[in-house]
């Protein structure tokens, strides 16, 4: 198989390496930073050269023929081989790392599964779809720093609440909804004054509960933020502005503010009896849609797959 590899670039080899990650010639033509019909011709190329057909081509996207990844798993051993040639530690493979930027809370929630994303992907790399060893390289950024980040291909990975317009080589993929809640210290006046109500409290009667209000900074002034709470923050008494949910956790808990976080990060400490739910009514549409995006030339369609997985189950 190596041999029907001979008359091809080394570019080409490239492609044709690649190719299994991809599941349409448009997620392929992103990675490559190249349009639609340069990535048909050259596969046209391709198959003209190698004398049979590598890729099924249908509406729903395009699949590899056995051919076709006996030739793919032939052209990784030719970059991987150029790759030890071409390397100043001879056989050593470099780590390539993969920066993830986010919020901050967002890290704090999905630094642990991504790792264990990367350890799962590492036991497999003897696989015949291994992928390239790699680290993670977490990074607090504001939707804006994203964009800026991305502009200048500092980050590979993005994980964010709000839709964001990518480059055409950046695919983004929804994970899943993030719920929020109200919580406050065990033993607040609330949790007693409304235990009995059985459907729970109506956000009008906190209009004299003393919250915590988000804000945050945006390069060169300070924002207000709006958490989603059904009581808007004008009709709600503001008794302290955070940027952080674990700041509000702490402040909740050693005080006598309310404060509205997503639950994912509240869960913990509820678990250990440090904080408790308000039960609060017309709570159902308090949630934020999670996006993960990825530069496709960076992250292999399969970390992609197993990431969203483990972000899936953790939102749900």
């Amino acid at each position: 198989m190596l041999g029907k590899l001979e008359n091809l670039s080394l570019r080409e080899i490239a492609m044709i390496a690649e190719l299994p990650r991809f599941s349409s010639l448009r997620a392929l033509s992103r990675s490559r930073d190249i349009e639609v019909a340069q990535v048909t011709r050259a596969l046209q190329r391709i198959e003209l050269h190698l004398g049979f057909q590598i890729l099924e081509r249908s509406h729903a996207g395009i699949a590899m023929t056995r051919e076709g990844e006996r030739v793919a798993a032939a052209a990784l051993k030719v970059l991987e081989a150029a790759q030890d040639l071409t390397s100043s530690e001879g056989a050593r493979e470099a780590v390539q790392t993969l920066t993830v930027g986010t919020r901050g809370f967002l890290n704090y929630v999905f630094a642990p599964l991504l790792f264990a994303a990367q350890r799962h992907v590492h036991n497999q790399r003897l696989s015949a779809d291994a992928v390239r060893d790699f680290r993670f390289r977490f990074l607090d950024m504001s939707p804006e720093e994203l964009k800026v980040a991305e502009h200048k291909r500092l980050i590979q990975i993005a994980i964010h609440l709000d839709q964001v317009e990518w480059t055409k080589s950046w695919e983004s993929y929804f994970v899943g909804n993030l719920r929020w809640g109200a919580f406050v210290r065990p033993g607040h006046p609330l949790l007693s004054q409304y235990a009995s109500g059985s459907e729970g409290i109506q956000p009008e009667e906190l209009i004299d509960a003393e919250f915590v209000g988000p804000c945050y900074w945006m390069g060169s002034e300070i924002q207000e933020g709006d958490d989603g709470f059904p009581l808007p923050l004008r009709k709600r008494h503001i008794g302290v502005q955070v940027q952080s949910a674990m700041t509000g956790i702490e402040l909740a808990r050693t005080s006598d503010a309310v404060v509205f976080v997503p639950n994912i990060v509240s869960s913990q400490f509820v678990h250990h009896g440090m904080i408790a739910r308000l039960p609060i009514g017309n709570t159902e549409k308090c949630f934020q849609p999670v996006y993960l995006s990825v530069r496709t030339d960076a992250v292999t369609k399969r970390l992609v797959d197993y990431v969203m997985e483990t972000m899936r189950q953790a939102l749900d």
